[in-house]
């Protein structure tokens, strides 16, 4: 009975609302009650040199978020040398501190662009619908590819390829009759510095090529496609590669040798490899299959090449596993170096007032009333004046 009469303890959410009401009234809170068995308090401890001292471990360097609460962001290590560059900016003696800034702000900025690397696709499209056309424009972005090559495009020249962030030039070919068959396309991102090439007349192959520059060196990249009917003619291939400027070929061969992962040898790579060998220019391709033919009697191969001539090293080749709904899957052709880019200004639309002055002064009626009477007579006049 005494413990039944005894006043119940408030709850936390009680006492947590006692005490926002007694700030409000300007009222401080009492002090909580010391424990039955509480040591006395001690003075704290004099901090000691021989106190031992964590371990730092390495993370990455990150810039802190400001208030707003952006998350804050990985920063990307520099280049070295963009590291030395800005080092010996630094020990520059001036006192334009904000030039050195910006110097250090571009170099950073730039540094991802040293470590980037030239990325080519190449693909027989076997017909470039335009479900195929979309696939494509997202694997380019995906892959984040530089220049696209595609082979067998079947469009007519009334025929519209638009792919948006790309340059689209085009060799399309159609019959008397107007059907389209072969056809080749380069696609040349935006920020890329290129030229069109002249498209040379070959024997037996299509070629459509573009001029970059990388590494402060021009660089010629063609698009290829030889026909399987027609018997490869040498003769095009040093025509593509009698150029002093380092070359690259990529597309459909149909030439197959054990040289580049192909299952056969078929005469055409035969002949292809034993030229390569005789006048020093390198064939590669893909380790695993790329064309998937649509005759289940046939096996997967590799007929999807690329011949360079000239470059500091040899690119590598990866096939990119994308349902591009063709008997051919894109392959990509990734070098370790960066082309010459540029940043493309975004259009701007000043006004000139001056002229929008003398336009309205000489095209728009203006008078100097009197009275009302005037006015209308005025007003009256304005629709043929218009008209005028």
């Amino acid at each position: 009975m005494a413990a039944a009469n005894q006043p119940q303890r408030p709850g936390k959410r009680r006492r947590k609302r006692g005490k926002r009401a007694q700030a409000r009234q300007g009222v401080p809170p009492a002090a909580p009650p010391p424990a039955p068995h509480a040591a006395p308090p001690t003075a704290p401890r004099a901090a000691t040199s021989a106190a031992p001292q964590r371990s730092k471990t390495s993370k990455p360097t990150v810039v802190a978020a400001p208030a707003g609460g952006t998350k804050a962001k990985r920063v990307t290590p520099l280049d070295p040398r963009l590291t030395k560059v800005i080092s010996t900016l630094n020990q520059v003696p001036s006192r334009n501190s904000v030039t050195l800034f910006r110097l250090s702000w571009v170099a950073s900025r730039s540094s991802a662009a040293f470590m980037s690397e030239l990325r080519i696709a190449f693909w027989n499209a076997d017909g470039l619908s335009t479900q195929k056309a979309r696939l494509f424009k997202t694997l380019l972005s995906q892959r984040r590819v530089d220049i696209g090559l595609i082979s067998e495009t079947h469009l007519r020249p009334v025929d519209k390829l638009k792919i948006s962030g790309y340059f689209v030039y085009r060799e399309d070919h159609t019959s008397p009759i107007g059907t389209a068959y072969r056809g080749l396309a380069v696609l040349v991102h935006r920020n890329v510095i290129h030229q069109l090439l002249p498209v040379p007349q070959l024997q037996t192959s299509y070629d459509l090529g573009v001029e970059i520059c990388i590494e402060r060196q021009p660089t010629r990249v063609f698009a290829f496609y030889k026909p399987p009917q027609n018997r490869i003619a040498m003769a095009d291939v040093h025509t593509l590669l009698d150029s002093p400027l380092p070359t690259i070929l990529a597309g459909d061969f149909n030439a197959k040798h054990t040289a580049w992962n192909s299952n056969i040898v078929s005469p055409d790579g035969r002949r292809l490899l034993d030229d390569a060998d005789r006048h020093g220019y390198e064939v590669l391709g893909p380790e695993v299959p790329k064309h998937y033919p649509y005759c289940a009697a046939h096996m997967p191969d590799v007929i999807d090449i690329a011949v360079t001539h000239g470059l500091a090293a040899a690119p590598s080749l990866d096939v990119l596993d994308n349902h591009l709904i063709t008997d051919h899957q894109a392959v990509l052709l990734a070098l370790k170096t960066t082309p010459m880019t540029t940043s493309l200004p975004s259009p701007k639309h000043r006004e000139d007032w001056r002229i929008f002055a003398e336009h309205m002064a000489e095209h728009s009626p203006s008078f100097r009333a009197e009275s009302s009477n005037q006015v209308r007579r005025e007003v009256a006049v304005l629709p043929d004046a218009a008209v005028d």
